[in-house]
């Protein structure tokens, strides 16, 4: 085989090479130059549904108890602690969801690593190490692109609004000692430490 047909042959098997590996992103296989579609976890997909959808109701009941005008810190802090373990729920579902995603891309990035140190070890000219270059930068484009649509899906909304001051009613006031506020003279009370 003359060098011809053997740059010919290595420029082909990189540009195959190049977007092998980001089938694995694919439910099936995808002609070349197609956008990578990453196949979403339907598991993954109604866990983040559920929780989402939980966390919704959840904020909502806070929000509803915190606004009214009646509210004192016993019935607004079992509603804030529902939102904020709805919402630390949800915060696993996203990372359980992406964490497929994450290894699909890692894998593709892998695969496309090898397939240009491949392709190099092979390039006898200059354009062929030029069309490696290019097949591994392409790869790689296509699987971020594929990660990041992916990452779309799951997005994560703000958490809770902090907790408002509210007065508890046994106490009278907001639980806090008149004597133990900083700036009316005294020093705060810290437990019996000593500051520095």
């Amino acid at each position: 085989m003359n060098k011809k047909y053997a740059a010919l042959a290595i420029t082909a098997a990189i540009a195959a090479a190049g977007f092998a590996p980001l089938s694995a992103f694919a439910a099936t296989e995808q002609p070349v130059g197609t956008p990578v579609v990453i196949a979403a976890n339907p598991q993954s997909t109604a866990s983040y549904a559920d929780a989402l959808a939980a966390y919704n109701t959840a904020l909502a009941a806070y929000n509803t108890a915190s606004a009214d005008s009646a509210a004192t810190k016993t019935t607004v802090q079992p509603a804030f602690n529902a939102a904020r373990t709805a919402y630390n729920t949800l915060l696993r579902a996203i990372g359980a969801a992406r964490a497929t995603v994450d290894q699909t891309f890692r894998d593709a990035i892998k695969n496309a690593n090898t397939a240009y140190r491949t392709a190099r070890k092979a390039a006898t000219t200059a354009q062929a190490k030029v069309d490696a270059d290019n097949a591994f930068r392409a790869s790689v484009a296509a699987a971020s692109s594929a990660r990041d649509t992916e990452y779309a899906k799951y997005p994560a909304p703000a958490a809770p609004a902090p907790m408002p001051v509210l007065t508890n009613p046994s106490k009278g006031g907001n639980g806090e000692k008149p004597g133990n506020k900083p700036g009316n003279g005294e020093k705060p009370n810290n437990g019996g430490k000593k500051g520095k």
